[in-house]
């Protein structure tokens, strides 16, 4: 796997634990900020992964998934848009 690819796999799930121990803490408005970036650090992997690229520079969740081509369940896309909205 890409070096690249590999450290945005990476720096997700440290974003995720870190996420998690806010949670723990009640830092609510936070928690949500991480999981966005979590999520958005997967997208540009999986985006790179696909398509061979540096991911795009950009926060948005929506349009790093329609980048991929990859389709989501309905419920996955539904809670997606509302990660993307709230950050």
């Amino acid at each position: 796997m890409n070096k690249h690819i590999t450290n945005w796999i990476k720096f997700s799930l440290y974003d995720l634990k870190t996420a998690e121990h806010m949670f723990k803490t009640g830092r609510y408005i936070y928690v949500l900020f991480m999981c966005h970036l979590s999520v958005e650090k997967l997208l540009k992997g999986l985006h790179e992964a696909v398509l061979k690229k540096v991911a795009p520079k950009t926060h948005n969740l929506i349009h790093l998934l329609n980048t991929t081509g990859v389709e989501l369940p309905e419920k996955h896309l539904e809670t997606l848009e509302s990660l993307n909205a709230l950050s």
